[in-house]
C-alpha cells in the first residue's frame, strides 16, 4: 500500500515536472537559508559551553554614576578578588585575569608573539580547563610558572611533552612550562594561548593594589547552593566598604550571558547580540515562508489540471480525508527533497557564509541535532505548503469536474493567491530598503569628521627595548623619505582605555564628576595622528619640558568653562598641578557613533604600549614595511615586526553593522529570486489560462506589446500593492533600528522609489518572458485547439 502511494505520488510529481522543479527550487533556497542561520545561531547560542562550571561562573561588573548618566565598566581594583572571596558567603572560587597583550615567547632561534594572561591560580579551578599534560592543581604555583595550549606547544616542541621545559619571555625571563590544556573553541569568550601568574605584573605600579584603580577582571565561581540575589546584594556596596565615598555598584554578570547579553544602558542589559539572533532567526522563517508560499500559490494555480484526477478518484470511493494526505504526501515528499538537495547547497555555500560571518562552522547531517533539524524543517516545510492546496483541491465537485464543466477559482481562492504574491513582495522591498539603508549608515559614519586621519597609518605593540630606543628608531624612520612622521602613545588613536572624574579646576561645579579619558604620548603624537590644533601650541621635541604641561580637547575646554583656555590649570587625584598648553579640535574615540568625549593628553612617553608610524602620501606600502620592519628590528633584536593598519581596525568597529547590511543583501536577493520563481510560474499559468482569449485579440488586430502588456498589467498591480504596504513598515523597523545611534542618517524617499521601481522592473522581467510567449504564439494553433 505504501509502495504504490510513493508510486502514485512520484508519478504525480513528475507529470507535473515543471511545477515540481520550481517548488522544489524555492523549498530547497528556503531551506538552505534557514540551515545557514540555524548553524550561525547554535553557534551563538552555545558559546562558552565547553566550560562546565558555566552555571556558576560570573565576572564582576561596575555601574558608575557621571552627571547622572550610569555607565558599566568591566575592570575591577586589584585587591578585590581575594577579598571578596574572604568577605562574602556563596562565593567558592574568585580570580583576577589581566595583562599587556602579546608577549613574546622564544626557544632558540625561534620567537613569536602569544596572545595570553596573567593571571591568580584559581583561574584554572573556575575555568576547569582540560589539561593533556600536567595537572590543574598546582600548575601556577610557582612565580615563573606558564601553562600553555596544546597550538602554542606544537610550535615550540612538537608532540613531545614540554611539562618542565623552559620558554624565554620577552627576551628577559625563563618560564617553566607546568601545563599543556586543550585549545579554547572559537565560541568560547577566552582565547588565551599561555597563562601565567598574576604574581608577575601585579606590583609593578603603585595603584595596582589599591582599592580607587580599576585594572583586574575579576571571575567568581559560586557555590551551587548560593543565593544570586544575596551576593549581589552584599557587591553593591562592597568597594565603598573598602574605599570610602566610592559610590562604585558592583554586581554578577553570568557566563551564560556574555555572549548574547553584553550590551548595557543606564546600568542595566539592553540588547545586545541577541537582538541579531532573533532578528535572522525572523528573516530565516520568512524567507521559508515565501518559499512555502510558493508552493501554495503553484499548486493551486495548477488546480484545473487536477480536477479530474479529484473527481474520479472521489467517484471511486476516495474520501476527502484521503485526497488530503495524498495532497499533503506530496508536498512533504518535494519538501525532503528539497532537503536533500539544500543539504548539498549548504556544503557549497558554507565556506562563503564562514567568510562572512568570521566562524569555522561546520555541517554534519549524522550529529543528532542537525539531523533532528532536518527531519523537522522537511515536515514543517511540507505541512506548512502543503496543508491549504489539499484541502482546496479535495474540495472539488466531482459531478462538475466529471462533465468537463470548467473549474474557476472562486473569489476567495483568487484572493488568497493575490495576496500571498503580495506578501512575498511586501517582505522583498522591506528588505531592499533595509539593506539600502543600512549601507547609509555606515557610510554616514565612516565618513564623518574624525578629528585625525586614519589612513596610511600603521601602530605597532611596543616592546623589549623600542620606547627606550624611541629616538633612534624615529630619526631613522625619518631618513628612509617614506615615513613622514612616528610617535609614541598609551593606545591607537581610535581607542583610549583609561578615564577618571578625578580632576578639579578653578570654577568646577563640586556637583558634577564628567569622566575624563586620558593618554600618556610623546610630542609628536599630535602632528603623526594630523589633529589640528586650535589653540596654544603642541608639545615640546623635548618631553621634559613639558612634563607638567597637557593638551586637551575642545570637549574637556567646554567642560571647564573659563578655564578651558591655554594656560588654564587642571588638577589630577593627586593634586598635582598641569597647565593647559594646548587645545585640539574634537576627535572620536571608541565609540564612533557618539560625540567626542572630554580628554587630555599628557607628555609623558615612558612606559608607553604603542608606536604609531605614518607614511608619506604615495609611499609604497610594500617598500615603506619593509624598510619599517628592518628599523625596528635593527633597534630592538630579538623581537619580531608585526603591525597593524587604523584603518583596518576602524573598519572592524562596523563588523556588526556590515555584517547586518550584507545578510540583509542577500536575504533580499533570495527573497526576490523565489519570489519570482513563484511569479513565472503564476505566469504560465495565467498564459496557459488565457490562451483562447490571446488567440481571439490576436485574431482582431492586438499588436503583441498590447497583448504583453494585458499579461503583465495584474502582477504589476500586485507589486504595487506590496510597495503600498511595505513603504511604511520599513519606515517604522528602521526607524526604531536608527533610534539606538546618536549620530544617524536620515532615512530618505527616495531610497523607497528606487525599491519600489527596482521591484517592479524584477517582476516584469519575470512575467514578459511567459506574456511575450503567449503574445507571440501562432493564433491559429491556439484556437484550433478547442
Amino acid at each position: 500500500m505504501i509502495k504504490n502511494y510513493f508510486k502514485t505520488t512520484l508519478r504525480s510529481l513528475l507529470k507535473n515536472r515543471s511545477y515540481s522543479f520550481l517548488n522544489i527550487t524555492g523549498l530547497a533556497i528556503g531551506i538552505t537559508c534557514a540551515s545557514l542561520i540555524f548553524l550561525w545561531i547554535q553557534d551563538e547560542l552555545t558559546f562558552n559551553h565547553n566550560f562546565e562550571k558555566r552555571d556558576h561562573i560570573y565576572r564582576i561588573y561596575e555601574n558608575q554614576t557621571y552627571e547622572g548618566k550610569i555607565s558599566t565598566f568591566h575592570a575591577t581594583p586589584g585587591p578585590m578578588a581575594k577579598a571578596m572571596k574572604a568577605d562574602i558567603p556563596g562565593i567558592k572560587n574568585a580570580a583576577r585575569m589581566g595583562g599587556t597583550g602579546p608577549q613574546l615567547f622564544s626557544l632558540g632561534d625561534k620567537a613569536i608573539n602569544e596572545q595570553g594572561d596573567y593571571a591568580d591560580k584559581e583561574i584554572l579551578s573556575i575555568l576547569d580547563l582540560p589539561f593533556i599534560h600536567g595537572s590543574a592543581t598546582n600548575a601556577l604555583q610557582q612565580l615563573h610558572a606558564v601553562v600553555i595550549n596544546e597550538t602554542m606547544a606544537k610550535k615550540f616542541f612538537g608532540d613531545a611533552d614540554p611539562t618542565g621545559k623552559t620558554l624565554r619571555m620577552n627576551n628577559e625571563q625563563d618560564f617553566t612550562v607546568t601545563g599543556v590544556f586543550k585549545d579554547l573553541p572559537k565560541n568560547s569568550t577566552f582565547q588565551f594561548q599561555w597563562l601565567a601568574p598574576m604574581e608577575n605584573i601585579d606590583h609593578r605600579q603603585p595603584w595596582m593594589n589599591i582599592w580607587g584603580a580599576n585594572w583586574a577582571h575579576t571571575f567568581v565561581e559560586l557555590e551551587p547552593s548560593a543565593d544570586i540575589a544575596s551576593v549581589n546584594s552584599k557587591l553593591s556596596n562592597y568597594i565603598n566598604t573598602k574605599a570610602d565615598h566610592n559610590t562604585t555598584v558592583c554586581f554578577l554578570f553570568a557566563m551564560n550571558d556574555w555572549n548574547l547579553h553584553d550590551n548595557f544602558v543606564d546600568g542595566k542589559m539592553s540588547g545586545g547580540k541577541i537582538q541579531y539572533v532573533k532578528l535572522f532567526s525572523f528573516i530565516a522563517w520568512i524567507i521559508l515562508l515565501i518559499a512555502c508560499i510558493n508552493f501554495m500559490n503553484l499548486s493551486t494555480a495548477r488546480s484545473e489540471q487536477r480536477a479530474k484526477e479529484v473527481g474520479v478518484r472521489k467517484v471511486m470511493g476516495a474520501g476527502k480525508g484521503k485526497l488530503i494526505g495524498q495532497f499533503i504526501g506530496e508536498a512533504v515528499i518535494m519538501s525532503f527533497i528539497a532537503v536533500i538537495l539544500a543539504v548539498g547547497l549548504v556544503y557549497l555555500a558554507l565556506p562563503s557564509f564562514n567568510n562572512l560571518v568570521q566562524k569555522e562552522l561546520a555541517v554534519n547531517i549524522f550529529e543528532p541535532s542537525h539531523l533532528i533539524y532536518l527531519i523537522l524543517i522537511g515536515a514543517v516545510t511540507g505541512l506548512l505548503a502543503g496543508s491549504y492546496p489539499a484541502f482546496y483541491l479535495s474540495s472539488f465537485n466531482p459531478i462538475a469536474v466529471l462533465k468537463n464543466i470548467r473549474i474557476k477559482s472562486s473569489a476567495g481562492s483568487g484572493f488568497i493567491r493575490q495576496s500571498l504574491v503580495v506578501i512575498q513582495f511586501s517582505i522583498s522591498i522591506i528588505l531592499i530598503i533595509g539593506t539600502v539603508i543600512i549601507y547609509q549608515q555606515i557610510q554616514h559614519v565612516k565618513n564623518r569628521e574624525l578629528g585625525y586621519n586614519k589612513n596610511n597609518l600603521i601602530y605597532i605593540n611596543t616592546q623589549g627595548k623600542m620606547v627606550d630606543h624611541f629616538s633612534s628608531i624615529y630619526n631613522d624612520l625619518k631618513k628612509t623619505d617614506m615615513v613622514e612622521n612616528a610617535a609614541l602613545s598609551d593606545d591607537p588613536v581610535l581607542e583610549v582605555g583609561s578615564n577618571t572624574d578625578n580632576y578639579s579646576w578653578a570654577g568646577k561645579d563640586p556637583s558634577k564628576n564628567p569622566l575624563i579619558s586620558w593618554e600618556n604620548v610623546s610630542p609628536e603624537f599630535v602632528p603623526t595622528m594630523g589633529m589640528k590644533l586650535v589653540a596654544g601650541r603642541n608639545f615640546y621635541a623635548d618631553s621634559k619640558l613639558d612634563s607638567n604641561n597637557v593638551i586637551i580637547n575642545e570637549a574637556f575646554a567646554k567642560q571647564m568653562g573659563k578655564e578651558g583656555r591655554v594656560g588654564g590649570i587642571i588638577r589630577d587625584g593627586g593634586k598635582k598641578a598641569y597647565q593647559v598648553t594646548g587645545i585640539v579640535k574634537d576627535f572620536l574615540y571608541n565609540d564612533m557613533y557618539v560625540s567626542s568625549a572630554p580628554a587630555l593628553m599628557y607628555c609623558h612617553p615612558t612606559g608607553t604600549r604603542t608606536l604609531s608610524v605614518r607614511f608619506k602620501s604615495g609611499a609604497n606600502f610594500q617598500d615603506a614595511l619593509t624598510k619599517v620592519g628592518d628599523i625596528i628590528k635593527a633597534n630592538n633584536p630579538g623581537y619580531p615586526f608585526e603591525y597593524k593598519f587604523i584603518d583596518d581596525d576602524f573598519n572592524e568597529l562596523f563588523k556588526t553593522e556590515n555584517l547586518i547590511g550584507t545578510l540583509a543583501g542577500v536575504f533580499a536577493g533570495l527573497a526576490i529570486f523565489i519570489s519570482c520563481l513563484g511569479l513565472f510560474g503564476l505566469a504560465a499559468y495565467t498564459a496557459e489560462r488565457r490562451i483562447k482569449e490571446i488567440g481571439i485579440r490576436k485574431v482582431l488586430g492586438a499588436s503583441v506589446s498590447g497583448l504583453a502588456g494585458l499579461l503583465s498589467k495584474d502582477f504589476l498591480q500586485l507589486v504595487g500593492i506590496s510597495c503600498i504596504i511595505a513603504f511604511p513598515v520599513a519606515f517604522w523597523a528602521l526607524h526604531k533600528w536608527l533610534e539606538s545611534y546618536q549620530y544617524r542618517v536620515n532615512i530618505n524617499w527616495w531610497v523607497f522609489v528606487i525599491a519600489g521601481v527596482l521591484a517592479m522592473m524584477i517582476a516584469l522581467a519575470t512575467v514578459s518572458f511567459q506574456a511575450l510567449k503567449a503574445a507571440l504564439m501562432n493564433p491559429v494553433k491556439s484556437l484550433r485547439s478547442e
